[in-house]
């Protein structure tokens, strides 16, 4: 989930994450790029903006599965969290 903790809506969101394995399924979310093990995703044509105290979610299935390595060094908007 990302939520909008702010008073003001946000126009559009990305996430930028390091993850080992492959995404090989995406939904409410597209992959803006994935060099190396660094994906940068975006919201989906119907969830990118987000109202203040709006919260959206979008998941994926990987190769490999399993718990494996998780996800790091998350970045939202240009920030890191």
């Amino acid at each position: 989930e990302i939520s909008n903790e702010s008073d003001e809506a946000w126009q559009g969101w990305t996430l930028e994450f390091t993850f080992d394995g492959d995404i090989t399924d995406i939904w409410n979310a597209e992959i803006v790029s994935h060099v190396g093990n660094t994906y940068v995703i975006r919201g989906a044509a119907w969830n990118r903006d987000i109202p203040p105290g709006g919260t959206i979610s979008f998941g994926f299935i990987a190769s490999p599965g399993g718990l494996g390595d998780p996800l790091s060094d998350f970045i939202l908007n240009g920030s890191p969290i």
